[in-house]
Parts: C-alpha cells; structure tokens; sequence
C-alpha cells in the first residue's frame, strides 16, 4: 500500500492538516503524495501560497496565490473530481493580513480561513472520492508559557478538519534531514509517531523517503 491509500485509508474523502514549523518536513511529505498520484493517474490540484513548487510537475493543476482573497476565489474555482487537492500553506496569506490590516481586518482575516476549510470541507463531500491536505503553521510562541502546546495558526478552522498532524523536525546534518509527523488530533491514534521523513541529496537531485510507523 503507498502513501496516499495509507492516508485515504486513515482521513477518507476529507481533510488532514499537517503543521508545523518552516523545514519540518510538511510539503516534502505533500510533494511524496504529488508524485506517487501522478505516476497511478490520479488526478491533482495544487494550490501554493509559498513557491514551495517552482516547477510544478506536468498533470498537475496548479496555482500559485499571494493573497487571502486570491486564495479563497482559487478555491472556489478546483476542478470538479479530484483524486488529491492541497493548500500549502493556509496560515501564510494570514500572516500577511494580520500584519497589514487592524483588529477589525484580523478578524475578518480568522473567519476567512474558516471559509476557506468550510469551502474544502464542502469539496471532499461534493467529491466523493477527493483527499484533502491543508499544511499550516502552528500558532506564535510569544506570550506563552514554556510548556505550551501550540495549536494550528488560524483558530477556528480546526472545527472543519477531520485529522491533524504535527510535523516536527528530528535531526539534521550537512548530508540529510530528518523529520517526524504525529498525530495531533486524531480519531484514531493517540499522539503517536505515524512516518519519519529523510530528506538527502544535492539540492538539484533531492531525495525524499518516507517509513510508516504506525
């Protein structure tokens, strides 16, 4: 079984969330998902708010966003029966937004990114068959206390998504990386390491393997 029918075995036709901090393993484990749709005929819609992709593989629908508002109309526009849709990264335009805008645009900045899963949420149920990942940040560290746990960056959206992950990074070295995803929030697992992610090679011929652990 490969990685996505171990994903679609655990979410279904629905939404996982994985976050985590910049380098920790998020869109390398989304890009694992790419290829291996491509190469079985799936069908794929990429969206990217981080030029994580700078070349997006040929098969692929795909759109680059540099705003909220840029974010949700593209969502609104995906293809209809999709095998695998991805928004990489929910939290980044939001980011932009609560830097540019007052108390009142913050808000309205937080309900948008509860449209935005709400709209995602409605994809996968219209689509019987689509997988949806949402990669995000997690919430600031400021102002809290050492011991704790941050939560997905954007509040409230968290109410439309049916699993989350937190992706950590484990270890690094000049040859490789390697990161860690676990359940965060799960109807199935309790906090557990479900793959490690190792990231080598030049960044020209970069290799990414993924092991199960669950």
């Amino acid at each position: 079984m490969g990685l996505y029918d171990e994903v679609k075995q655990i979410v279904g036709a629905d939404i996982l969330e994985i976050f985590g901090d910049s380098g920790s393993g998020k869109s390398s484990f989304a890009r694992v998902l790419v290829d291996e749709c491509i190469a079985a005929g799936k069908k794929v819609y990429y969206i990217d708010s981080e030029r994580n992709i700078k070349e997006p593989p040929s098969g692929i629908g795909y759109e680059y966003v540099a705003s909220l508002d840029s974010m949700y109309n593209t969502i609104m526009m995906v293809p209809r029966e999709q095998d695998l849709v991805i928004l990489d990264s929910l939290g980044l335009p939001i980011l932009g937004e609560f830097a540019s805008m007052d108390m009142r645009g913050r808000g309205a900045a937080l309900l948008k990114a509860e449209a935005i899963c709400y709209k995602l949420k409605q994809y996968t149920w219209q689509n019987t068959n689509a997988l949806t990942l949402v990669l995000n940040q997690p919430e600031s560290q400021f102002g809290k206390e050492p011991d704790y746990i941050r939560q997905p960056f954007c509040d409230k959206h968290v109410y439309f998504i049916k699993e989350i992950w937190v992706s950590k990074m484990f270890d690094r070295s000049s040859t490789s990386t390697i990161c860690q995803i676990f359940a965060f929030r799960s109807r199935i697992f309790p906090n557990k390491l479900l793959y490690t992610i190792n990231i080598s090679g030049p960044i020209d011929n970069i290799k990414i393997n993924i092991t199960k652990q669950w």
